[in-house]
């Protein structure tokens, strides 16, 4: 009861949007955005006297300006907070080059390698639909490209802004089934009922969905883009459309036609997320070695890993262990 009394207590504090993947050295990793907007209040509760190493993904595709923007906001943050390290896992490697470039920390290691592939699974059964098409109802989605797939399913909510943009692309897919929302436990088994996932914006970050229809076995139509998605596009599996319905449609049933097998489709996605996920356990081992940590940190892996590392995602007790929260921080972990 005390832990239970303990966690509820917990879930109502401020929450900063950082996970703990060790103590000693005291590593974190963070979106950049959340970590940014956090900022004031994360400065108050990390210790301001031994070295601590912010690890951050980025989510969304960072041009050149966006990039030049946050170096910048780096460079303020060593001024004041010298005995901290910034790092960035960059999502493709035109990213990781151009972070680089500019004298920023970066590694090329895609945010997907974080999903956790035991939630995703190919289960047997009829496939209901020709396409599956998980994603909010945002312009730069761009629904009507699936608007020549006969029998699409489509998931995905929308902000009060985007509702005329939900209404027209529902009322061009009229004829595709919907719903609104449905738990991240059921994401696997909702992709199992089609025989194809749809990736189609240009613009975007690694797009975890896109990995998940193929942790689910699902072969793959994308359309061009930026932003890291196409890293786990290899063999036939995956297929690049030009950015109009009758293309797109073309290469949906194209794969339905000629399907590859989804073991093998869940097999070669494995070894691409665990080359970027060793990567990730090989960094933090240097960090480690250079700070004389007599420890093994893929032995470590086991304990320190949950799916997308605990960010953004629904509060549960593995997450709750190791977030920062308003000013209990310093005396829980540093003790």
């Amino acid at each position: 009861m005390a832990l239970i009394s303990s966690f509820l207590s917990y879930i109502k504090k401020e929450q900063y949007g950082c996970y703990v993947i060790s103590r000693n050295p005291l590593i974190l990793t963070s979106y950049w955005h959340d970590f940014r907007i956090n900022y004031d209040k994360l400065v108050k509760v990390l210790p301001a006297d031994i070295e601590v190493w912010v690890i951050f993904q980025l989510g969304y595709y960072k041009s050149e300006e966006a990039a030049k923007e946050i170096k910048r906001d780096i460079s303020l943050y060593l001024t004041e907070h010298p005995n901290y390290n910034f790092w960035f896992l960059n999502n493709s490697l035109e990213e990781d080059n151009r972070f680089k470039s500019l004298g920023l920390n970066s590694l090329f290691i895609n945010q997907n390698a974080f999903l956790d592939e035991k939630r995703y699974k190919i289960l047997p059964g009829k496939k209901q639909y020709d396409a599956i098409y998980l994603a909010r109802f945002t312009p730069v989605k761009r629904h009507y490209l699936a608007k020549k797939i006969k029998n699409i399913l489509l998931i995905g909510s929308y902000k009060p802004s985007e509702f005329d943009y939900y209404q027209e692309s529902r009322k061009i897919l009229a004829h595709a089934d919907y719903k609104e929302k449905i738990w991240g436990y059921e994401v696997s088994r909702y992709m199992n009922k089609a025989q194809v996932g749809l990736c189609l914006s240009d613009l975007e970050g690694a797009m975890f969905v896109s990995t998940e229809y193929l942790l689910s076995g699902l072969p793959v139509v994308s359309t061009e883009s930026l932003g890291g998605r196409d890293i786990y596009y290899h063999g036939e599996y995956a297929k690049i459309a030009p950015a109009d319905p009758d293309s797109v449609a073309d290469e949906v049933y194209k794969l339905i036609d000629n399907h590859p097998e989804p073991q093998d489709i869940r097999n070669e996605t494995l070894r691409i997320m665990l080359e970027h996920r060793n990567k990730f356990i090989e960094f933090i081992q240097l960090i480690y070695d250079q700070k004389n940590i007599n420890r093994d940190f893929s032995k470590e892996w086991d304990t320190v890993f949950i799916h997308k590392m605990g960010l953004r995602t629904r509060v549960s007790f593995p997450v709750y262990k190791r977030s920062i929260v308003s000013h209990d921080f310093t005396y829980t972990y540093l003790k």
